[in-house]
């Protein structure tokens, strides 16, 4: 049994960050906190999947809603400011639900623009023990989520597609160089994992990556 409930969470100067919170019934000591893409939101695929995964073996789970869109200032502000800005509400999300149980396993997964609140909050909460993370199509063409994912202490997942333009291919071989890194790669995949023009090939790469996924949480 697993208890669904909306929190309310106060981020940058004071704005709401909203999320839904799936807390199981018996004690769970394993957290994953979704951070979900600018236009790929909680019930598509691959975060949906992955969100029924964590569920399935126990662990509590929480969707951060970033809601930019309702946000006035947001886009219009410089991108230093919308970086402090996406990260202060990422990890003031991530305190408060920690405090919500005795959590010893940490699992960030993060889609595009959410793979930046993944390496934001690793970055600034150190103190994370035995935490590991999936990146769905992160953003490699950012220098600041790069050096993040070099220097990520657990375990990481890397999921890309290579007709993504967000990809960098030469990025993530430095990233292989630099730190032992999980990499699932779907071929001509998009910036959401899909095969243009091609839905079996779609479907096909999404239950690769799923289940590449479902191995890496089975990981100690």
């Amino acid at each position: 049994m697993v208890n669904k409930s909306e929190l309310e969470i106060t981020g940058f100067k004071g704005q709401s960050v909203g999320g839904t919170f799936h807390q199981q019934e018996s004690p769970a000591d394993h957290l994953a906190i979704i951070f979900p893409g600018y236009g790929y939101t909680c019930d598509r695929a691959l975060l949906y999947y992955s969100i029924q995964m964590l569920l399935e073996r126990g662990a509590d789970v929480f969707q951060v809603n970033y809601a930019f869109a309702n946000k006035p200032g947001f886009w219009q502000s410089g991108e230093e400011t919308r970086a402090i800005w996406f990260g202060t509400d990422a990890t003031v999300a991530m305190r408060t639900v920690l405090e919500k149980g005795d959590y010893r396993h940490i699992t960030l997964i993060g889609k595009s623009l959410g793979t930046l609140a993944v390496g934001h909050v690793a970055a600034m909460m150190p103190e994370l023990a035995d935490v590991r993370a999936v990146l769905f199509t992160p953003l490699l063409k950012n220098p600041r989520l790069v050096q993040q994912i070099i220097g990520f202490k657990g375990d990481v997942l890397l999921v890309v597609g290579t007709g993504d333009s967000y990809h960098a291919p030469d990025t993530l071989q430095v990233i292989q160089a630099a730190r032992e890194v999980e990499v699932i790669e779907v071929e001509d995949g998009d910036h959401s994992l899909e095969i243009k023009g091609d839905m079996m090939r779609s479907l096909g790469g999404l239950v690769g990556v799923m289940e590449g996924v479902n191995r890496f949480l089975q990981m100690k």
